[in-house]
């Protein structure tokens, strides 16, 4: 993980202008994630998760703030956390919540406590299945309600097809790549954890239209039973 964390401290703090700035800054640039795509996607997660304007949400790996931003825009208060200084720079820039520090996952601390509790696009990053449980369950140690998402998670079933592309495009991919490989889940893993440790989880394959990534990924919404 230690590699992945020395790329993103080294992503510029710069001048950002709108939300498809902040989108390309936290490393979607190549992936063809949009903004008006990105916003229908938080705002279908703000339903499910039956966010109210007014409570609370913090965001783990929040990155620059993309979606902080959208979701202070729709209403709510918000907080989060990231490893990397420089996005964490411009997170702080937007103005959007006096809750934004550098962290690394495993050390969000528990207090304060937020309505919700999300991650998007970061536990591929992590180095292991321990590390994704002690997280997920910080998580839910720092939601009020109990309820906490975890989105665009790399599906284990499809490892092999996300590889074989990626081979094809860059010949030297396992060369270049060497020692920053992406952590694939697979879905009977949430079932289990959460059997263990009485949650109920929803699991659903991620659509986000244009987006390259939503193929292989998929989303979990995990409530205390």
């Amino acid at each position: 993980m230690e590699n992945w964390k020395n790329i993103w401290n080294r992503k510029p703090a710069k001048d950002v202008y709108d939300l498809q700035d902040l989108i390309n800054a936290n490393g979607f640039d190549t992936s063809s994630l949009l903004a008006k795509n990105l916003t229908d996607y938080i705002e279908s997660v703000q339903t499910k998760m039956g966010m109210k304007q007014g409570q609370s949400v913090y965001e783990v790996g929040c990155g620059c703030g993309s979606i902080l931003y959208l979701l202070q825009q729709m209403g709510l208060r918000v907080g989060g956390s990231d490893y990397s200084d420089s996005l964490i720079k411009i997170a702080k820039d937007l103005n959007i919540s006096n809750d934004i520090k550098v962290s690394v996952a495993n050390d969000i601390p528990v207090e304060p406590k937020y309505d919700y509790v999300i991650a998007n696009s970061v536990f591929q990053y992590f180095p292991d299945l321990n590390y994704v449980e002690e997280v997920a369950c910080l998580m839910m140690n720092k939601s009020i309600s109990g309820s906490i998402a975890i989105l665009d998670i790399n599906d284990l079933a499809k490892q092999e097809l996300y590889l074989s592309i990626r081979r094809k495009a860059e010949p030297d991919y396992d060369e270049k790549y060497k020692g920053f490989q992406h952590l694939f889940i697979d879905k009977q893993f949430w079932i289990e954890l959460s059997f263990k440790l009485n949650w109920k989880v929803i699991i659903e394959d991620q659509d986000i239209p244009e987006y390259k990534n939503s193929k292989f990924r998929y989303n979990i919404f995990i409530t205390k039973a």
